[in-house]
């Protein structure tokens, strides 16, 4: 529909108001929830937008995409670390072999202070997704973090490989120098 032209447009603010308008049409269809959401978080309105994904999964429970966009947010949302790695861990329960569901749940793991599982989870994205900048700079952090410093050169070189302007990968690489 129109909100899905607006949202490719990138035009999220008119997504938005197409996207409530069929919530309040359609206050049971799950779809319109979540893309309520995904218009909402493009915005920055993590707040809303979560609202939006959890109502999404009330409808529909098995909506890999709304688990891992909470997890996504959660930083922003201030959620705690458990909840994010509950929220990660079943959207990749749900899509096993999605790279950025993958990545959301390593970086969910770095945040809670699981290193070494964070470290497996972010390899396992990269097997599935190897052109993927910011996975490479989560590695990075987690490798810098595990004192493994030269391993972490190695991922945020790839990092800045893929995107050289990556501004993450750049500060943690000339810290590590």
């Amino acid at each position: 529909g129109r909100g899905d032209a607006h949202f490719s447009q990138q035009n999220f603010k008119a997504a938005t108001e197409d996207y409530q308008h069929a919530t309040r049409a359609a206050p049971k269809h799950a779809e319109a929830h979540l893309k309520l959401g995904m218009s909402l978080q493009a915005q920055q309105k993590t707040s809303e937008a979560e609202k939006a994904y959890r109502a999404a999964l009330q409808i529909e429970p098995q909506l890999a995409l709304a688990y891992n966009n909470l997890a996504a947010m959660a930083p922003q949302n201030r959620t705690p670390a458990k909840q994010t790695v509950a929220w990660a861990e079943k959207a990749v329960q749900l899509a096993p072999d999605a790279a950025a569901f993958l990545d959301t749940l390593g970086w969910a793991y770095y945040q809670a202070g699981m290193l070494d599982k964070a470290r497996t989870t972010l390899e396992r994205a990269l097997a599935r997704d190897a052109r993927a900048a910011d996975t490479h700079y989560r590695l990075g952090a987690v490798l810098t973090a595990l004192n493994r410093k030269l391993e972490a050169k190695t991922a945020l070189r790839k990092a800045l490989a893929i995107q050289p302007q990556h501004p993450e990968a750049k500060a943690a690489l000339a810290k590590l120098k």
